[in-house]
């Protein structure tokens, strides 16, 4: 059997640089499938947990800023703010109902903090109004007791006088009471009281006294009377705040899940940080990889070397040939001596 003839040098060269090239090609090919995965992986990042992310963000603003505007709305005394502040709330309340992936029960939610909204506007409303009138009943009262006052004080009078204008100076100071009260139950003791010192008075008294009982009468009693007034103003700060608790329920409920919808964003972009980086620490801490990758950058440039100036591989040290011999030089070595 015939032996083959040995190759020349150049033709081993040649070779060498061909399956070089091929493996270049090779390498530079699984590198384009590898950056077009990451690419759409970019993608679906970006399009999709991105989004999500910011719709997440955005719930729990707004979620946040729903809670911290519901304490205060009973403490504002204009209409016109608490209206202001019921708008903004609405709008709030529209911006999470606006949500593709809204739940059917958090929509329900919505729905009954939407009705608690217009009820809390609706008792601010027509508690300013009464306000208006208990106000100016009140400054009246406040001057006819004032005048009661001046009048029991007087030395002029009998005895008898000065006490009659005394319990009508104490039926005005009932009415102031009522005027203040801040519930129903001080409400209801300043007019048993008030009844109480009416029917305490003399069926005999001047004309001065009877007109000024008939006053303070027309103040208390009827439709437009003061304890009917505060009546109906207290019921109506029951309801708005009745209202206020069925908001902070709602509210509550809001920012548990917008804590919830942004705990399932925070997995997700976690879960796709794992799934694209998996490898970089171990590629970052393998030294036999990068003591492969800098004996090939080494064969490079000895190769190079030799084809530009006609320099052995083996003949050089420096930055392109390290101190040690790797199985590349040495391969390269034996290729160049023809061995």
């Amino acid at each position: 059997m015939k032996k083959l003839a040995p190759l020349s040098v150049r033709a081993r060269l040649q070779s060498a640089l061909a399956i070089l090239a091929l493996l270049t090609c090779f390498a530079g090919a699984v590198a384009w499938i590898t950056l077009e995965g990451g690419q759409n992986r970019l993608k679906t990042l970006n399009t999709g947990t991105l989004a999500e992310v910011d719709d997440a963000l955005r719930l729990s603003s707004d979620a946040a800023d729903l809670a911290t505007r519901m304490p205060f709305l009973l403490a504002l005394d204009s209409p016109f703010r608490v209206h202001q502040e019921g708008e903004h709330i609405l709008g709030l309340i529209a911006n999470i109902e606006n949500r593709p992936d809204l739940q059917p029960a958090i929509a329900a939610d919505l729905v009954k903090m939407r009705l608690a909204v217009f009820d809390l506007l609706a008792a601010t409303q027509s508690r300013s109004v009464l306000l208006d009138r208990i106000l100016r009943l009140n400054a009246e009262v406040a001057r006819e007791e004032r005048n009661l006052a001046l009048l029991s004080a007087g030395t002029s009078q009998s005895i008898n006088e000065r006490g009659e204008w005394l319990t009508l100076q104490r039926v005005a100071s009932s009415l102031l009471g009522a005027g203040r009260a801040e519930n129903l139950i001080g409400l209801g003791e300043f007019q048993r009281e008030f009844h109480s010192l009416t029917r305490r008075l003399p069926s005999t008294t001047t004309t001065a006294s009877q007109e000024a009982s008939d006053r303070l009468a027309a103040f208390a009693e009827g439709d437009d009377g003061l304890f009917e007034l505060r009546r109906r103003e207290l019921a109506h700060r029951v309801t708005a705040a009745n209202a206020l608790v069925r908001i902070r329920i709602g509210a509550e409920i809001v920012s548990s899940y917008a804590a919830a919808v942004t705990a399932t964003a925070q997995k997700e972009i976690a879960s796709e940080l794992s799934s694209t980086n998996p490898d970089l620490g171990r590629q970052e801490h393998d030294p036999h990889r990068h003591g492969h990758q800098h004996d090939h950058r080494a064969l490079h440039g000895a190769v190079r070397r030799q084809l530009c100036h006609g320099e052995p591989v083996g003949d050089r040290r420096g930055n392109d040939a390290p101190g040690r011999w790797g199985p590349n030089e040495f391969a390269a070595s034996r290729l160049w001596q023809g061995r």
